[in-house]
């Protein structure tokens, strides 16, 4: 489905999941039913035909608590930095150290999930557009695969004794500080503490919103 134009929760059979998306004056906690709160002024806009919260390389949104994956797990989130972001692009991660965040560019086109301190990076050459951007880890044999729009980019193998659990308290931010909050803009992240299949890739490239209640 689309976007939703209120605020919507999880639903019932996606429970286990995490879900935030832009809506009314910022972003919208589909999981707990409430809306984050907000440091720094950057508004909202419209791109795509959906909400988007806009970042200013200061602005960010941080959970009422934070969200811890391991196992097998994926990370599903639409967003795109401003053109010349450089590394100011991180759009979510844990604001309060440096081990966690994903980066859409860390300067060197790449895109870039640490988890545990642990550095995986692939390619990415045009983070300035809007995309799908989905990265599934697979416990077993500790890789993170990234998918760009349902296409595979790249895959990293976790570091030694990095295996990459995920955390996160911060959306527009991953870092202390705010040296690498995103300049662009999100639209919706999902975390699902599973790993998302090809048939699931698929599909919630094709609807982000699958598991809320329509």
């Amino acid at each position: 489905m689309a976007q939703p134009s209120g605020q919507v929760l999880l639903d019932s059979g996606h429970n286990t999941e995490y879900f935030w998306y832009a809506q009314s004056t910022g972003i919208w906690d589909a999981k707990n039913g409430a809306m984050l709160s907000k440091t720094g002024t950057a508004g909202l806009a419209v791109e795509n035909s959906a909400n988007v919260v806009l970042g200013d390389g200061s602005t960010y949104y941080s959970l009422p608590s934070s969200v811890t994956v391991t196992g097998d797990w994926s990370l599903v989130v639409r967003a795109r930095a401003d053109s010349g972001a450089g590394t100011a692009s991180m759009v979510c991660g844990t604001h309060a150290a440096t081990s966690d965040f994903i980066w859409l560019t860390n300067g060197s086109a790449q895109f870039n999930c640490r988890g545990n301190g642990g550095d995986h990076a692939v390619a990415n050459a045009t983070p300035t557009v809007t995309a799908t951007w989905i990265i599934v880890h697979d416990s077993t044999a500790l890789t993170l695969s990234f998918y760009k729009n349902g296409t595979q980019i790249g895959s990293a193998q976790s570091t030694s004794g990095n295996d990459p659990t995920f955390k996160i308290d911060a959306i527009l931010n991953g870092y202390t500080g705010t040296s690498f909050a995103l300049k662009g803009a999100v639209e919706m992240l999902n975390v699902i503490p599973s790993k998302l299949d090809a048939t699931g890739i698929s599909n919630r490239t094709s609807d982000p919103y699958l598991s809320l209640v329509t």
